[in-house]
């Protein structure tokens, strides 16, 4: 879990299908608030995170890659 997208960037970079990673892109990133909107999504993200994805939670929306991430040609 990180606020830093280069964990994300690098994911891509790499063929993997692994770790996951939850990157938190909010506005509020007071522990309580981040801990209330990760505790209250988690049922709908568990398994994107159990089979390595990148989770993107942002103020209005939340964002799932499955790795490894393919490029488009």
């Amino acid at each position: 879990m990180s606020a830093d997208t280069d964990f994300g960037t690098l994911l891509v970079q790499e063929p993997t299908s692994g770790p996951s990673v939850l990157l938190l892109r909010r506005t509020d990133l007071r522990p309580e608030r981040v801990l209330a909107v990760i505790l209250a999504n988690l049922p709908t993200i568990a398994d994107a995170l159990e089979h390595g994805s990148i989770v993107v939670i942002e103020d209005r929306r939340i964002r799932v890659r499955r790795l490894p991430v393919r490029r488009r040609e």
